[in-house]
């Protein structure tokens, strides 16, 4: 399946939305927010969806 990163600052919402994509077989990271999101992706050699 695909690698996903969630970009939310909302907690709560982050682990709903992971729990969701988790269960549909997919690869899961998170960010807090912009900026950790775009320094995470920057330091990954995979490919993300949009």
């Amino acid at each position: 399946m695909a690698s996903i990163l969630i970009v939310e600052d909302d907690a709560p919402v982050r682990a709903l939305l992971r729990n969701i994509l988790e269960e549909d077989g997919h690869h899961i990271r998170e960010a807090e927010n912009g900026q950790i999101g775009l320094s995470s992706t920057s330091r990954s050699s995979s490919a993300h969806d949009a």
